[in-house]
């Protein structure tokens, strides 16, 4: 006994009507021949994005990358050395890195005190 049956995907319009714009919704082209987007392109400003962009740490001129949301932040060896910043061994944890070759590197965290200075903060 056979319960297969044919099932019609329902359509909205017509083969006969043509494509429909992803961009403005509109029938008749495509997205890449749209004039609105077009249009909209061409009046697109420079985005201005509000930035904290890193000026200093602990009075020292510094370049880096800070995740705001993180709960760490990391500084190179070199840094700290440069600068001969003291710091302490945190010994109740270690970290532990994968490194290109499968190898794992762990280390003994350093805790140094620093001071971020954000431009326009």
């Amino acid at each position: 006994m056979d319960h297969a049956a044919k099932y019609e995907i329902p359509t909205t319009r017509s083969p006969k009507e043509g494509p429909v714009c992803y961009y403005c919704k509109k029938p008749g082209h495509f997205k890449r021949d749209c004039k609105k987007l077009k249009s909209d392109e061409g009046n697109d400003q420079p985005r201005q994005f509000n930035r904290s962009i890193v000026q200093g740490v602990s009075n020292l001129d510094a370049k880096i990358l800070l995740d705001c949301g993180a709960t760490t932040v990391y500084v190179s060896r070199g840094f700290v050395k440069k600068h001969e910043l003291k710091t302490h061994a945190y010994t109740d944890r270690t970290i532990k890195v994968k490194l290109g070759d499968n190898k794992i590197d762990e280390s003994i965290l350093e805790l140094v005190k620093i001071e971020i200075l954000l431009q326009g903060v």
